[in-house]
This record gives C-alpha cells, sequence and structure tokens, in this order.
C-alpha cells in the first residue's frame, strides 16, 4: 500500500474539512471518501502495524482511531482513487483516470 500510495497525491480538488467540535465527522468523513470511491470496500494505512481492508463504517472507525497519530491513506481497490486525511482533520482526494 505505502509503495502504491507513494508520496503527496494531487491536491488540486482542495482540501476538505472532516471535523465537527473537535472530532471526525462520519457525516463529513463518508461524503468526502464517496466523492472518489464508490466501491464497497476501501484499503486504508496509517503505519505498517495499522492497514485495513473493509467498508465505510469500518474505515469510519479507523480513522477516528489512527488519525491523531498518523496520517491515513485510503484508496479504491485498484488505486485509482487515493486520499489522504491529515492528523489536522482535513482530506484531500485525487481520483486518476484508468
Amino acid at each position: 500500500m505505502h509503495k502504491l500510495h507513494y508520496g503527496d497525491i494531487n491536491t488540486s480538488d482542495g482540501y476538505v474539512h472532516l471535523m465537527v467540535n473537535g472530532s471526525l465527522d462520519r457525516e463529513k468523513f463518508e461524503q468526502f471518501v464517496r466523492r472518489y470511491i464508490t466501491e464497497d470496500n476501501l484499503l486504508l494505512y496509517a503505519d505498517s502495524q495499522n492497514v485495513m481492508w473493509g467498508g465505510i463504517q469500518e474505515a469510519f472507525a479507523f480513522t477516528q482511531e489512527h488519525m491523531l497519530s498518523n496520517r491515513i491513506r485510503v484508496a479504491s481497490m485498484d488505486f485509482l482513487a487515493k486520499l489522504i486525511i491529515e492528523p489536522t482533520g482535513v482530506g484531500a482526494g485525487h481520483l486518476a483516470s484508468g
């Protein structure tokens, strides 16, 4: 995952604020992710010990748990959609043409 999601992504779409009252907001998170990934399953990477594959609900819980100490990398199964969620609570995404 780290090798396929290496470096920064294109942030020309701009950053999206995902926090409400100091916490990751489920609705904002899901809208942000679904803007780029409509598949049922996502790949998430926080660090070499914390990686997951699963649905949007599991992705929210994973992100909420790990985002304060790590940049979360999210990708579609084909790696055409790549997102980052920063510890500051903002996210950016990029959708490559396949």
